[in-house]
């Protein structure tokens, strides 16, 4: 937690000097960014990011507002709305991961060696993947 403390606000200090962007936004670009097709629907992407649906409609509307993201029809599911990347959304993601990435490297990865980073990102990684196993059985 006290590591969590310490890095999220520079991480957010970054972004927000050259992108104005928080945190919370840089998390759902990236997710976007990363998906298969460059979209996801409202439901997957509140669940990996671990938002309510209020909480992610709220912040949907105001980066669409911005013109990062726009929402479209699920054309197999009509009900479901999809979430992509807008062009300048495109944009803002690439210099933005490019500019977390180094913000990262300066404020942790510089601060351990390759082995342990290894360590960290497997140790870490077994982690989620187990805490996520065992959310999607309760």
């Amino acid at each position: 937690m006290e590591l969590q403390s310490l890095l999220l606000p520079l991480y957010e200090k970054h972004l927000v000097e050259e992108f104005g962007i928080p945190l919370t936004w840089y998390d759902v670009l990236h997710h976007l960014d990363e998906a298969p097709g460059g979209g996801m629907r409202m439901t997957d992407l509140a669940g990996a990011l671990t938002f309510s649906k209020s909480g992610l409609t709220t912040l949907v509307d105001r980066m669409e507002a911005a013109d990062l993201l726009e929402r479209t029809s699920d054309p197999g599911d009509r009900r479901a709305t999809v979430v992509r990347l807008t062009e300048h959304g495109r944009t803002v993601t690439k210099a933005a991961v490019r500019a977390h990435k180094a913000a990262v490297q300066q404020h942790f990865l510089s601060r351990i060696s390759a082995s342990e980073e290894r360590s960290v990102a497997r140790v870490l990684g077994r982690v989620v993947d187990e805490l996520r196993a065992a959310d999607e059985t309760t």
